[in-house]
């Protein structure tokens, strides 16, 4: 009877200690939850505002020049300006845009190591400068297509021209720093 008794009661105990153990790893776990929230970045909110309006402006970006890509046919384009390539320009800077933004995605996705992202980046520094300097050439050194300052064609190219010399700017100024 005795031995019933004391297995018993050193059942009960362990119990007692795995439900102890327990207890105190649960209220660790909702301590380090506690300080993680109370630790948690104050301009969320913010960030997550910024990245849904940059995004919208993308999507809008996009709308337009395929908009403006039908509204202004190539052979359009090229009759009113022949020396020009606006139009394939709109076509090409959409397009790769569109794939660098979408391996941006991916890369932030599956956490890449630092290596791979890094000379993803230099590749598309060279495909922002290549594609700056491409833009102020048919804006700026080709005089027959304010020809075509009528078109959404023509307003794409002015809002291209102008985020890729803030971009190019913002390159510049980064590299400078390191």
């Amino acid at each position: 009877m005795m031995s019933e008794n004391n297995d018993i009661e050193s059942n009960i105990n362990e119990n007692n200690n795995v439900l102890s153990t327990t207890n105190i790893n649960d209220f660790n776990k909702n301590l380090l939850l506690e300080e993680k929230k109370d630790n948690s970045n104050p301009y969320l909110i913010l960030y997550i505002l910024l990245y849904i309006i940059l995004f919208g402006l993308q999507v809008t970006y996009y709308v337009y020049s395929i908009i403006s890509l039908c509204q202004t046919s190539y052979i359009e384009q090229k009759e009113s300006c022949s020396k020009s390539n606006m139009w394939l320009y709109v076509l090409i800077n959409t397009i790769i845009s569109i794939i660098v933004n979408l391996n941006n995605f991916q890369n932030k996705l599956l956490e890449n190591s630092d290596n791979i992202k890094n000379k993803v980046n230099y590749v598309e520094i060279l495909i922002i400068l290549g594609m700056t300097v491409w833009s102020c050439y048919e804006f700026f050194g080709i005089n027959c297509i304010k020809e075509l300052s009528s078109t959404i064609l023509y307003t794409i190219l002015e809002i291209s021209v102008i985020i890729n010399i803030i971009l190019s700017g913002i390159l510049f100024i980064i590299f400078n720093n390191e």
